[in-house]
């Protein structure tokens, strides 16, 4: 595994924080372009094997950019799976490190990412936060082989993904998605939590579950319908269809566009001119804002029939057919049976 040092000049010595770069995955560049017909043969959690060995410069952030001082340096481990650095005064990175499973949302990813939210949210130096991934991938969703062994029953017990939406939902500062590639399932989703999103001209936005007999279950039929109308989501959720950062800025689902490789410097840049703001406005700002958001949003239903799913047949001829990609066989799989 190939890391790159960044060397950062303050009022003193030169000191080389350990900012991680991930490396590319090279299967993840034509998924843009291909029928999504066949899509759970094509994202699957890759193994290290099918990766690249270059680098790439995902965390193209200014030379200014530093870790927090409490982490002045840190030695990457598997336990790292969220990353996190202050670029610019007020303004913290989280990025998701499976670079492996193309960032898919596990229980350890997620607990990591929560973890450090609460801590963020209690630091009075960060006053904005953005969340981002790699350069081809954003997040490929659920991390498949863990749900696999879920029931409804077992999906309810361990809250998946219901802890991930209440720690999104209740952080009061601003926080913003940086989307490089895909951002498929539930890592659309964790985009659609963050007050605002921001794109690169390669990404893509999806929500796939129904071709493994799932549906959203961290508020993307909600949210979606809110941000986009009842018959875009539709479109996208019944035939798990792909949008662009072009039809995704069309129709507002996105704030802006910026050339690709460079889309976590401008949300940064974003971010920093919120965090210049009046923390105390900015926050109540926000607040009243998602009220008006949340009207006429129903996350606990969803999430009920999201967890009913878990118990289907289809659900588990869904999940088999993805991981042994090949296409499932519905007819095998009673409509509705648990």
């Amino acid at each position: 595994m190939v890391f790159r040092g960044i060397a950062i000049r303050r009022s003193g010595p030169i000191r080389v924080l350990s900012f991680w770069l991930l490396r590319n995955i090279q299967s993840g560049h034509h998924l843009c372009h291909t029928d999504l017909r066949d899509f759970p043969a094509r994202v699957d959690n890759i193994e290290p094997t099918e990766l690249a060995t270059t680098t790439t410069t995902l965390l193209n952030l200014p030379t200014t950019s530093r870790l927090q001082p409490r982490a002045r340096t840190m030695t990457i481990t598997e336990a790292d799976l969220v990353l996190s650095g202050t670029p610019s005064p007020g303004v913290l990175v989280l990025q998701l490190n499976r670079p492996d499973k193309r960032n898919a949302l596990s229980q350890s990813l997620i607990n990591q990412l929560l973890g450090k939210l609460r801590d963020a949210s209690v630091d009075e130096t960060v006053k904005a936060v953005v969340v981002t991934g790699s350069a081809t991938f954003f997040c490929a969703g659920a991390d498949i082989k863990e749900i696999s062994a879920l029931d409804g029953e077992g999906a309810r017990k361990c809250r998946y993904l219901e802890d991930l939406c209440h720690g999104f939902s209740s952080f009061r500062k601003p926080i913003f998605a940086a989307v490089e590639g895909m951002a498929l399932g539930g890592g659309f989703e964790v985009a659609l939590a963050c007050d605002l999103i921001f794109a690169s001209e390669s990404a893509n936005f999806g929500l796939p579950e129904v071709k493994i007999g799932l549906i959203p279950g961290a508020g993307g039929t909600q949210r979606l319908t809110n941000s986009m109308g009842k018959y875009l989501a539709m479109r996208m959720i019944l035939f798990g269809a792909t949008i662009t950062s072009q039809e995704a800025l069309h129709h507002g689902l996105v704030a802006e566009i910026f050339p690709a490789g460079s889309v976590l410097e401008g949300a940064v840049a974003k971010a920093a001119q919120v965090a210049g703001l009046s923390s105390t406005a900015v926050q109540l700002a926000k607040e009243a804002i998602c009220r008006s958001d949340n009207l006429g949003r129903d996350d606990e239903f969803e999430r009920s029939l999201y967890y009913f799913s878990y118990g289907t047949a289809h659900k588990r001829e869904g999940i088999a057919a993805f991981l042994e990609k090949r296409a499932p066989d519905w007819r095998e799989a009673p409509q509705g049976s648990p």
